[in-house]
């Protein structure tokens, strides 16, 4: 996805707002799918951090299963684990020093 939507449908996706769950949920069914596609696992720390993971359970049943079901695929993909495998090695170079 070129940079323009993008930004709009990235800032729309990092914050919930109980009266406009619809447009939240797409946009960031829409990143995922970006992610699954490309391959990219752009943004997903914030996208799996527990405050909007909590925002997920707060959308109506027909919204939230498709996104889990979608982060779920992107945390079993094979782009999300390596850049975990890449944090933690990171994190133990850290430690060393």
């Amino acid at each position: 996805m070129s940079w323009y939507p993008l930004e709009a449908i990235e800032l729309c996706s990092h914050v919930f707002v109980a009266d406009r769950s619809e447009a939240f949920a797409v946009a960031t069914a829409l990143l995922i799918i970006d992610d699954l596609r490309t391959g990219s696992v752009d943004y997903m720390a914030c996208r799996m951090s527990k405050g909007m993971l909590e925002n997920y359970e707060l959308l109506p049943k027909r919204l939230r299963e498709p996104l889990q079901v979608g982060v779920t695929a992107i945390k079993t993909s094979k782009a999300y684990l390596d850049e975990q495998d890449a944090d933690q090695a990171l994190r133990a170079v850290c430690k060393r020093k």
